[in-house]
């Protein structure tokens, strides 16, 4: 199912999101927001119609990141699979922008996390 959070940050209207229905008026988001922080990857949420209207269950916290290296370098592959083993979730959105789902227990480290990532920075 595709669900609808408003956002009118940046321009935006909204952004639709891949989830996975769990009962009639709740479901779990699939996919890391371009446009938001607020609802991440792993969030189970509640609601109406299409729209997303509540964060019930929060998985992790969302940050916004920007690299210098190419996907396909192997300076990206290594800080990539650096984050995936401190159980930090990425997805690619554009060339050289990625959003992270960092667990809500490592939130204090992020900033030590990215430091020691060369070539990223948060958003």
């Amino acid at each position: 199912m595709k669900l609808l959070i408003k956002n009118n940050k940046a321009g935006f209207k909204g952004e639709w999101l891949n989830a996975t229905e769990l009962t009639e008026d709740t479901a779990r988001i699939d996919a890391i927001p371009m446009t938001t922080k607020d609802i991440g990857k792993g969030d189970v949420v509640r609601f109406e119609g299409d729209k997303i209207v509540e964060v019930t269950e929060k998985n992790g916290i969302v940050f916004h990141a920007t690299t210098t290296h190419a996907w396909d370098s192997p300076e990206w592959v290594k800080i990539e699979q650096n984050l995936t083993e401190q159980g930090i979730e990425v997805e690619r959105f554009l060339p050289c922008n990625f959003g992270m789902v960092v667990p809500l227990d490592k939130e204090e480290n992020v900033d030590f996390i990215i430091a020691e990532c060369n070539g990223v920075e948060l958003l």
